[in-house]
């Protein structure tokens, strides 16, 4: 297992004495256009923290993946070292790095599966790496953090037409005077940049979005009726029906089922209803496919 030497501890890290937050990560948008949206990943800690590796364990995973291909500039590798993915080769590129990348001395070590993620990137798939072995992205020691923007140390820069899930961990240390400590399992989701309400049921619904942005809104009151569908056959032959409330807003429940004297619950069929004996009002199955289930009604 491809490890470098660390401490880490969830929430709030205390290290010589002090009390460091365990850093997040942020985006921006820098461009669109016809090769998609290109994004900007920075890790966000208390001015003065300095990122080592970017890197992926048994433990814990590195991945970054897109719902469309991601755009790479013609002509940059692989050949590794992989020079072509971790420093830019156009504005639109998409890369690794560890702080600008201008100024960054950024090195690649791992095993056969970060190889092999590291050209399937370069050929626009995604960046996976979930063996044991894992790798890393890391400042060659002695090399300068490069630029940083405020207390952002840029880690990356993504272009797609897609929405791009990340993944990743992030080993740092809050100053250069203390030990280095981990921050794994970081998460970031980078949207198009035509990104809206995908919900039809909603109220501010956008049937040109690309990509759902959690912005979707909905009436006060989404109830949308019954309706019903035949789910197969009892033993004996006779359909089973199933009767399904339809509400359109995915933050409402049904919480009772009722009837009282001005609105009466009524259900009636021409014909007798299927019980089995050992049933009841509820279904009273042990699991979906048990007859008390598909059957009884």
């Amino acid at each position: 297992m491809f490890r470098l030497t660390c401490l880490f501890a969830a929430g709030f890290l205390f290290v010589t004495g002090a009390c460091f937050s365990q850093g997040t990560l942020t985006s921006e948008v820098i461009s669109t256009g016809p090769e998609g949206t290109t994004h900007r990943l920075y890790f966000e800690a208390d001015s003065g923290a300095e990122v080592l590796s970017i890197f992926a364990s048994g433990e814990h995973p590195l991945a970054v993946v897109s719902t469309e291909s991601f755009y790479q500039a013609p002509g940059i590798g692989p050949t590794l070292p992989v020079n072509g993915l971790l420093y830019p080769g156009s504005d639109l590129d998409s890369w690794f790095t560890i702080g600008e990348a201008t100024t960054a001395s950024v090195s690649t070590i791992g095993g056969g599966e970060w190889n092999e993620a590291l050209l399937s990137f370069e050929d626009g798939n995604g960046f996976v790496c979930v063996g044991n072995f894992g790798g890393a992205f890391y400042l060659t020691p002695g090399s300068g953090q490069g630029v940083l923007t405020g207390s952002s140390i840029l880690l990356g820069q993504f272009t797609s037409t897609g929405s791009i899930s990340i993944e990743l961990n992030v080993q740092w240390r809050p100053s250069s005077d203390d030990e280095a400590i981990e921050s794994t399992g970081l998460l970031e989701l980078l949207l198009p940049d035509d990104a809206g309400c995908t919900d039809s049921n909603a109220t501010n619904y956008d049937n040109s979005a690309s990509a759902d942005d959690g912005s979707c809104e909905y009436s006060s009151n989404g109830f949308a009726g019954l309706d019903w569908e035949q789910v197969g056959l009892s033993n004996g032959g006779f359909p089973v029906y199933r009767v399904w409330a339809y509400l359109n807003n995915p933050n409402e429940q049904v919480v009772s089922v009722y009837g009282d004297e001005d609105a009466a619950l009524s259900i009636s069929s021409t014909a007798p209803f299927v019980q089995i004996e050992e049933g009841g009002v509820l279904p009273l199955g042990d699991s979906d496919q048990d007859d008390l289930v598909t059957q009884d009604s």
